[in-house]
């Protein structure tokens, strides 16, 4: 260990050009912090982040994300229990649920005009490219958009996309964790793994492990067979957790906050 004559008579480190990194000293990072983003909701979610939302087959994945969109658009608590502290338009890429019977949920809905002028639906078959993060790009500026869904992700892999190769996996998802710089918060609605023959249990997130390690916030869904609750899980790296919490479908079609 050196001591502190030698450490005094140490030579001042010299900084790093600008050309080669863009770096800030722990002084400049102390004098002149981040803002951490708003939250969108309320001890759940912040602007600007990444959400895999993910659970087995009919556990109501698309009826959660759809309740998210909702409250993104109106400012109605999530669930009807969790505030909303940021809202503004919103944009789905549906391509799983048969485009009528979507249409029909909307719908049902019920949602007064200024508000479904500020939410939009998308059926076409859009793979994830350059083009397209371009074009996304434009429409969250000149709309600004507050909320994007991908429903189901699998459904936007460029063709012959492997999906547990966690290099392409990557490479595909960075243009969309980049837009996040823009305040646009993003769900991806996945599937989770079948359920092992020997032991009935299922992993999380089917496919590559970076899909939920890129994700600021994970949302696990739990559902009994033809039972009206679920379990809803949030995992986030910037809030502090919430405990898991139940959620109920009423008979409108609401999934409602449950305990």
């Amino acid at each position: 260990m050196r001591s502190l004559r030698e450490i005094e008579a140490a030579p001042s480190p010299k900084p790093i050009p600008p050309s080669v990194f863009e770096v800030q000293s722990i002084r400049e990072v102390a004098e002149h912090p981040r803002k951490k983003p708003i939250p969108l909701i309320n001890t759940l979610v912040n602007q600007g982040e990444l959400i895999t939302l993910t659970g087995q087959f009919d556990t109501f994945k698309s009826t959660v994300a759809l309740e998210l969109t909702r409250s993104v658009v109106t400012g109605e608590p999530f669930l009807g229990y969790f505030p909303m502290r940021s809202i503004g338009p919103a944009l789905v890429f549906q391509k799983e649920i048969h485009p009528a019977f979507f249409d029909e949920r909307l719908a049902n809905m019920h949602l007064s005009p200024e508000y479904g002028q500020c939410m939009w639906v998308c059926y076409q078959d859009i793979r994830f490219s350059k083009l397209f993060m371009d074009q996304l790009e434009q429409a969250i500026h000149m709309s600004g958009l507050k909320l994007v869904v991908f429903d189901p992700l699998t459904n936007f892999w460029p063709v012959g996309m492997e999906e547990n190769n966690n290099v392409a996996v990557s490479q595909v998802l960075t243009p969309i964790a980049r837009l996040r710089s823009t305040g646009c918060t993003f769900v991806l609605v996945h599937h989770d793994t079948k359920p092992d023959t020997s032991t009935g249990i299922a992993g999380r997130a089917r496919g590559a492990s970076v899909i939920l390690n890129m994700s600021d916030v994970r949302v696990f869904i739990d559902r009994e067979p033809d039972s009206d609750t679920i379990k809803v899980s949030f995992k986030t790296r910037n809030i502090k957790r919430v405990p898991a919490f139940n959620a109920r479908m009423d008979e409108t079609g609401r999934m409602r906050y449950d305990s």
